[in-house]
């Protein structure tokens, strides 16, 4: 069985996880990018957190007043 790291990338991340990190980019607030995409923040959060597992590392910090790369 192969581990998650010998995925290629572009295997492990979909599109809907490029598009939410592009809203984060853009709106930089994890309730805003949640919403322009239509779904939850729960659901953005996930997303999130699955692209950075994906790539092995944090990709955006969060604050109280939103999220930066």
């Amino acid at each position: 069985m192969a581990s998650t790291s010998d995925i290629p990338l572009h295997r492990r991340l979909k599109v809907r996880h490029l598009e939410l990190l592009a809203a984060l980019e853009t709106q930089a607030s994890l309730h805003r990018a949640a919403r322009e995409l239509s779904m939850t923040q729960p659901a953005a959060s996930k997303l999130l957190l699955e692209a950075e597992a994906a790539v092995g590392f944090r990709l955006f910090e969060r604050s109280r007043r939103g999220v930066m790369p």
